[in-house]
């Protein structure tokens, strides 16, 4: 028994208010916090099955690797391979696509899946109608000019392949129940066939299945022991995009020594809940909306330990496991930080909530309504003067940037350039960069026909597009 006699797999932290709840947001246009996406609270009963087993991986065809894939290049990149977590001023110059890496033209792939760590991009592709059973790896250094491939490896496909993201360890690529190894490409198979691995914190991979199931596994030499066994509410998989700021599954938090998953759930009225990747232990983080709607509802931001919510007039801060450690008044307010930065603390964002400046990001941003187009207010976090940007009227975008309310904006650290995305409901994306001197907008048609992104560098964007990889890098004369 806990401290509060309720055994710790039953705890429910927001024992303070639990009749106010929070409900998940993702557009910008409905919070001036909506860079932030939003989830809400729940109140359940978590039943933990805890089960250990000894599994071996099982390797993978060693099928040899199809020839590489050409690059088609185009302006090429030559910028400065930096990543401050802000924009490169040079955008204020335009965009121009730096390179290609086209798919082989067959509509049995599926649409790739791409993950950066430094100036390293890994790709994975998968025949998605079962017509060669393969999945292909690749590594590329894209420092340079033009993309350099540093490996690719072919393998079978396994079961039940339909992963929404790529997890990474120290070595290895998590991708659904495959592992790649990040040195060789070398693929196997791991024990969590129809699982998909969420996040990795204290040595420990967290699957999940789209049934309401998730599992923790740990590594020891070539072999994976299964930890713990939880059920949980019907898990949103697809919640995750790391061109965002804000609540995701997957997302970890940590204080105090304790860390702690979150997961996003499905159902809109249910969200949220918490898993200790040491144990398994499930946390729900409040009343649902249905037993709390006459209370509205709150804000829910992410922070590196623990959560901030955000009501009407109060915002409490939650540390890693759930609870509540803080509460202050809050006076809404106008300002949006860009995305971009790294992951807020919770002194960071109570101090941002608080009237001051957002420290782990470049700037704040006010949108004002002006006739036919927006006007954006953008504040350096650093000091510089503020800017007012308009979107120019000699702008051949103009109109299609001011009818935009854009789910994602970052900014240059010395707020010379802005650039505004909102994405549509098939996932693909609108996406524009202002001169915040000139008011002059820039967009590609390519990028905004893609998918998923990530940032590589500060002036180097790669994205998912129908014809393969693209990268785009700031407008050269």
């Amino acid at each position: 028994m806990s401290d509060d006699g309720l055994p710790p797999t039953t705890r429910t932290p927001m024992r303070g208010n639990q009749s106010e709840s929070v409900r998940a947001k993702r557009r910008a246009s409905s919070t001036p916090l909506s860079s932030f996406i939003v989830v809400g609270i729940v109140l359940v009963m978590v039943l933990v099955i805890a089960g250990i087993r000894w599994l071996m991986p099982h390797p993978i065809d060693p099928t040899p690797a199809p020839a590489p894939l050409l690059t088609s290049v185009t302006a090429g990149y030559s910028g400065t391979a930096q990543n401050t977590h802000a924009l490169s001023p040079a955008w204020a110059s335009g965009v121009d696509t730096a390179w290609r890496i086209p798919l082989e033209p067959t509509s049995s792939i599926s649409r790739p899946i791409i993950y950066s760590e430094g100036s390293i991009l890994y790709v994975v592709i998968a025949d998605n109608n079962g017509t060669s059973n393969k999945v292909r790896a690749d590594a590329y250094d894209v420092s340079e000019s033009t993309p350099r491939q540093l490996w690719q490896t072919s393998g079978l496909r396994p079961d039940y392949f339909s992963p929404s993201r790529i997890v990474a360890t120290d070595d290895q690529l998590l991708v659904g129940s495959l592992v790649i190894d990040k040195e060789t490409g070398t693929q196997s198979q791991a024990p969590w066939a129809s699982g998909e691995a969420i996040a990795v914190a204290h040595g420990i991979v967290v699957t999940c299945t789209r049934n309401s199931e998730c599992t923790g596994w740990r590594r020891e030499a070539s072999s994976w022991h299964e930890a713990w066994k939880s059920r949980t509410r019907a898990p949103d998989l697809n919640s995750y995009d790391d061109t965002y700021t804000g609540v995701f599954s997957g997302a970890v938090m940590s204080s105090g020594g304790k860390e702690s998953i979150l997961l996003s759930v499905t159902d809109p009225r249910t969200p949220a809940q918490l898993i200790n990747p040491d144990t398994g232990t499930v946390v729900d983080l409040g009343p649902s909306d249905d037993e709390s709607s006459s209370e509205g509802h709150r804000d829910v931001l992410l922070a590196s330990d623990g959560l901030v919510v955000v009501g009407d007039r109060t915002r409490h801060t939650l540390n890693a496991e759930g609870f509540i450690v803080d509460m202050q008044p809050y006076e809404p307010s106008r300002r949006i930080p860009t995305n971009g930065g790294t992951v807020p603390t919770t002194a960071q964002l109570n101090d941002f909530l608080a009237g001051g400046m957002p420290a782990w990001t470049s700037a704040t941003v006010e949108i004002e309504e002006t006739g036919d187009c927006k006007r954006f207010t953008l504040t350096p976090t650093d000091g510089s003067p503020a800017r007012r940007v308009t979107p120019s009227t000699a702008s051949a975008f103009r109109d299609a940037a001011c009818a935009i309310t854009p789910d994602s904006m970052r900014a240059s650290s010395d707020g010379s350039v802005l650039s505004l995305e909102t994405v549509r409901r098939s996932s693909t994306s609108e996406f524009f960069f202002i001169d915040a001197t000139s008011g002059q907008v820039y967009a590609s048609e390519e990028l905004n026909g893609a998918r998923s992104r990530t940032w590589i560098f500060d002036d180097l964007l790669v994205a998912v597009t129908d014809e393969g990889i693209a990268a785009f890098t700031p407008h050269s004369f």
